[in-house]
């Protein structure tokens, strides 16, 4: 038996493994926590601006019911009058789309009306139609997946 230090070499593979996937599952996580910042941070900007949206209309709500007229139509695409969409984006400076659901005529007040801009989807209900100031927001991000088209 030979007595003594004995070396063994490492080989180069494993060294990088020691290096490299350490160095991967850190990178992984920062652009998980990245994304999901970036998405945080993006929802809030857009329920403010919805939040903004809410206000205009109450404003030009009570504008139009000062004249006996109405902002809320059912028959239009985006649920109101033609006009209103254009002064609701110059008030709030949200220029994101804006679909009125429902309106409250007696206190020119909205129900319920969605606000979408780019990946982001603000959804808002009034809980008590008699308590003006209670609402539920609800902020959606979808990412576009697939879609369909087709030709005559």
């Amino acid at each position: 038996m030979q007595e003594g230090t004995v070396f063994e070499r490492q080989s180069i593979t494993g060294k990088l493994r020691r290096i490299i996937i350490p160095v991967i599952i850190f990178l992984v996580i920062m652009g998980i926590f990245f994304v999901w910042a970036r998405i945080s941070t993006g929802s809030h900007t857009v329920l403010q601006e919805a939040r903004d949206v809410r206000v205009a209309m109450k404003l030009i709500g009570v504008e139009y019911s000062g004249d006996s007229s109405r902002i809320y139509d059912p028959s239009s695409s985006d649920g109101m009058v033609s006009g209103i969409a254009d002064k609701i984006e110059k008030l709030s400076y949200a220029d994101g789309e804006v679909r009125l659901i429902s309106w409250d005529v007696e206190n020119s007040l909205p129900l319920a009306f969605t606000y979408s801009k780019g990946m982001y989807l603000v959804e808002y209900r009034a809980v008590d139609p008699d308590d003006p100031n209670s609402g539920e927001w609800n902020v959606y991000y979808a990412i576009h997946v697939t879609s369909y088209s087709t030709e005559k």
